[in-house]
């Protein structure tokens, strides 16, 4: 009854956060991986509430469940990182998880289907076995390291948010692997370590979503608005350059133009200056006395429009869909993405690409 009890409100929990994420209005990238890792465990404990009872079944609906541990990975990327933080090696690594899965249930179904040919899938299943098992504590160790890199260079709310992760990610990892093992040994209840993975899968799954909430809160989409688009009148008038910003000035533009922090979701002043080492005002006067004509929003827009401009015209990104070149190129949604490119541009990102495809043909 306790087994049942658990993976149902697994499985809600789940299927709720899903649609948590489903509603939100301006979605980002981390919304969409942690909805599909929300939904690959509703499935995972929708599979356990049946178990064998449901026959075949059981295998061709696990064939779901495959973007747990390789989908949190993603998730966590997504969070912690700045700019392109997913690509399409990050989702290949997670595909080749994905398959394994998915080939995994798939001969688990034919040894159980097929008993005469059961000396052939047997092997084959425990050497996906253990391959499975090697790969999945490769993506949980990659996971972890998303929360503690840069860690030590870290302050206020996001040194909180990366220890918050930690705790609860290795707190789930000590249940899971550890626990489950010492406590196994000795219980005579069945069902334990599905058990204990249910109540950390569901830990993970509140823990995620507030600090998704934390990170990216919905009040902060209205900072993503085109400022290119903004009265002029509300530029702040140049300011006298200074001698003394020059060093500054170069360290802004490191940051802006080579390592590219613009393409971070919902910049803010204070994360330049956080990069720079120097008060916020600092950096405030040393934009305006570089970019007279454009406030600190205008200018990253510009920025930004400059980068997807870039992707929209790369023939090999042509399937690209225009939400995904947006959030590449450090938009929060394809909203303001879309006002903002045609504030700059004059045209429609999509209208763009095609103007591009029609010059190169």
């Amino acid at each position: 009854m306790l087994h049942q009890n658990l993976q149902f409100s697994l499985f809600v929990l789940s299927l709720i956060l899903l649609c948590v994420q489903a509603g939100v209005r301006h979605k980002r990238a981390v919304h969409l991986w942690f909805a599909l890792f929300c939904g690959s465990i509703a499935i995972m404990a929708l599979q356990r509430l049946g178990g064998a009872e449901w026959g075949i079944w059981q295998y061709l609906i696990g064939l779901g469940a495959c973007l747990t541990c390789n989908g949190y990975w993603l998730v966590a990327r997504a969070m912690f990182r700045p700019g392109v933080a997913v690509d399409q090696r990050h989702i290949g690594v997670a595909a080749v998880v994905a398959v394994l899965v998915m080939g995994h249930q798939l001969l688990q179904l034919l040894q159980s289907q097929w008993q005469p040919t059961a000396a052939i899938w047997g092997p084959a299943n425990t050497a996906t076995t253990e391959l499975l098992t090697l790969c999945s504590s490769t993506m949980l160790m990659l996971t972890l390291w998303e929360g503690c890199r840069g860690l030590t260079q870290l302050k206020g709310a996001e040194r909180a948010q990366r220890l918050l992760f930690l705790a609860s990610f290795a707190s789930a990892l000590l249940l899971c692997l550890i626990l489950a093992k010492i406590w196994s040994a000795a219980a005579t209840e069945p069902h334990l370590q599905q058990n204990l993975a249910a109540l950390a899968a569901m830990w993970i799954l509140v823990v995620t979503q507030g600090l998704i909430w934390w990170r990216f809160p919905a009040k902060t989409a209205a900072l993503e608005a085109p400022a290119a688009a903004e009265p002029e009148h509300e530029a702040a008038a140049p300011t006298p350059f200074c001698a003394a910003d020059q060093p500054l000035l170069d360290a802004i533009h490191n940051a802006l133009q080579q390592e590219q922090l613009f393409l971070q979701t919902n910049l803010k002043v204070a994360d330049l200056a956080r990069r720079c080492a120097v008060p916020e005002y600092r950096v405030s006067r040393a934009l305006r006395q570089q970019y007279p004509q454009w406030n600190f929003n205008q200018l990253i827009n510009v920025l930004r429009i400059q980068h997807a401009r870039q992707l929209l015209a790369d023939p090999s990104k042509q399937h690209w869909p225009v939400l995904v070149v947006g959030l590449e190129s450090g938009f929060g949604s394809a909203g303001p993405f879309s006002r903002a490119f045609k504030a700059v541009v004059g045209t429609t990102p999509h209208d763009y690409r095609q103007q591009q495809l029609s010059a190169l043909q």
